[in-house]
Order: structure tokens, then C-alpha cells, then sequence
């Protein structure tokens, strides 16, 4: 077995309901990473005391806490919180393999980052990968995740999951390797970042991938309702159109979702189009815009045709 090292980050803002919680999975891990930093992004509830507390007690824990009450969104700012918690671990532990994104509502057993670490030792042509995640109900224990297949039978425990998806890797929890994000100058400050970091993958000859045989979880509720979904959906086509989507891909998106959350299509459609009737600000990258209209269409082609012939 080669080198398993990793680092850890998360950032947070106003989630002391899933910090703790959180912070179980981690601290049970088979495999700890070097160091786990926790960038609180201006928290108004008992987050940062939670965080006070977990970096007294486990001193390979760390915090950063940002002052600026910024408006929290899923765009630049983002990404920027991102970008702050892999240079800081970098500043404490730079020896390692991979670097690891987890957001607070995920859960997951304690197996999980021992096996996805294993995964990009074993698979050196993977970038970013991985586990598929299920939307839970309610709170579950995480070691149940070790057999997944009793839970996705149980719709009343499971309200969706990515059973069955091809595509990129979830953004819940991802695996970086490290060498591939020197290479690309760190992660991306901008909108759609998870979008495109991995057209960087792509485009730079790696692979991106689920890891079919681990599980996670998510518990976040206010993530199910029709609001959210619209809310969300509306974002996934904002940052579609600025990703230079192909629009054959956005349309097979929107029916995807038409049958399996239709607010979240609904958002996507009003999204994409109303960032294209207002001519949002698109991503100048010849490595983004390659990916989206050409190979990442293509590969979709490809996955589709033999039930398209049927």
C-alpha cells in the first residue's frame, strides 16, 4: 500500500445543528487525516464555539474564522472559502496525497476515507472522485452506510439518491489529489467552481469518478423542500450557461429532472434561460469551454445511444 495521506476541509457558516455530527464520522475515521481545518465563514450561532471545543480537544484540528459577513453564496465566495481551507492545510501538512472537501450535512461511516484514499492510490489517472450520496429523511447511524442496499430499498427513509448516475462526482465530499490542483494553480475562484475543476481534469488527461462501493449520506432537510429545489435547480442552470454547457446537455438535463425533482428542472430551465436573455458573464477558458461543448457532450452521446437505436 502506497501513500494514504490526506487533508481535510470544511466550510461552514451557521451549522451548529450538523458540525457535531459531522465531526463524529471524522473523528471515527479508520484513517485520520494530518490535519482537518474548518473555515467558519462569519457564524452567528454556536458554530465557532463548537469548532473551539473540537480544536482543544484533537490538535490536529484547526480553524479559521472569517469576520467578514459576506452574503453567503455557492459562487465566488465560495470558492474562495475552499481555496483559503486547502492552502491553509498545505501550510500545516503540505506531505500528502489527496485533499478532501466535506460539507457539514454529510454522514458517513468510518471506513470512508481509508477506502477513497485507497482508490486514487490504486487508480494514479484519477483526479477528483468521489463516494455517491443519498438524501436521507432523518438522521441515520453512519455505519448502516457500510451496507447501502437495505437503505435504498426504504423510500421512507430514502427521499433520492445517486443510484444509477454516470456523470461527475458528487460535490458532498470530494477527493482532490493534490499533485493535479498545483497543477492547475490551486482550486478555481470562481462561480461554478466544482464545474470547472473538473473540466480541468478532464481536459489535462485525468479521470473523474464515483466510488461505486462506498456510501454517504445527506441529512439536510431544508435541501428537500419545493423551494430549495427551485432554488437550487436555478443555480445549476445559471451555472450551466456560464460553463458553456453544450444546450443539447442543459435540455437532457431538464428532463432528467422533470422526472425525478421537477422544481429543481423548472429552476434550471428559468436559470439558463435568464442568464442567457441577460447575457451573464461566462468563464473565458478554452480548457472549460472545450470540455462542455465538446467532450462532455460527446461522452453523453456515447452513454445514450444504444437505448436512443432501441
Amino acid at each position: 500500500m502506497g501513500d494514504l495521506s490526506y487533508n481535510l476541509i470544511t466550510p461552514v457558516k451557521n451549522e451548529e445543528h450538523h458540525l457535531r455530527k459531522l465531526a463524529d464520522c471524522v473523528i471515527r475515521q479508520s484513517l485520520l487525516p494530518q490535519v482537518w481545518v474548518i473555515v467558519d465563514d462569519a457564524s452567528t450561532d454556536r458554530t465557532p464555539a463548537i469548532i473551539e471545543g473540537l480544536a482543544h480537544s484533537h490538535k490536529w484540528i484547526h480553524a479559521i474564522r472569517r469576520r467578514d459577513e459576506k452574503e453567503r453564496n455557492f459562487g465566488t465566495h465560495f470558492a474562495e472559502l475552499v481555496r483559503l481551507g486547502f492552502e491553509t492545510c498545505s501550510e500545516l501538512s503540505e506531505d500528502v496525497r489527496c485533499l478532501i472537501k466535506v460539507d457539514a450535512d454529510v454522514r458517513f461511516h468510518s471506513a470512508t476515507f481509508r477506502v477513497l484514499c485507497e482508490t486514487m492510490d490504486e487508480r494514479t489517472d484519477i483526479a477528483i472522485a468521489s463516494p455517491r450520496l443519498m438524501t436521507m429523511r432523518e438522521e441515520i447511524d453512519p455505519e448502516e452506510l457500510l451496507s447501502p442496499a437495505a437503505l435504498l430499498s426504504n423510500p421512507r427513509r430514502v427521499i433520492r439518491s445517486d443510484k444509477g448516475r454516470t456523470n461527475e462526482p458528487t460535490d458532498g465530499i470530494r477527493v482532490y489529489r493534490k499533485d493535479f490542483l498545483d497543477r492547475i494553480g490551486g482550486f478555481p475562484i470562481t462561480d461554478a467552481s466544482s464545474d470547472i475543476v473538473l473540466a480541468k481534469a478532464v481536459t489535462h488527461g485525468y479521470s473523474v469518478t464515483f466510488v461505486d462501493n462506498v456510501w454517504g449520506c445527506l441529512t439536510r432537510q431544508s435541501g428537500t423542500t419545493l423551494k430549495s429545489d427551485y432554488r437550487r435547480g436555478k443555480l445549476k442552470g445559471y451555472r450551466q450557461y456560464i460553463a458553456h454547457y453544450h444546450p443539447l446537455l442543459v435540455m437532457a438535463s431538464i428532463i432528467w429532472d422533470i422526472f425525478h425533482r421537477p422544481a429543481w428542472a423548472f429552476g434550471g430551465l428559468v436559470g439558463y434561460v435568464g442568464s442567457s436573455v441577460t447575457r451573464k458573464r461566462r468563464i473565458d477558458d478554452p480548457d472549460v469551454i472545450r470540455y462542455y461543448r465538446r467532450d462532455r457532450f460527446r461522452k453523453v452521446f456515447e452513454f445514450a445511444r444504444p437505448w436512443v437505436r432501441r
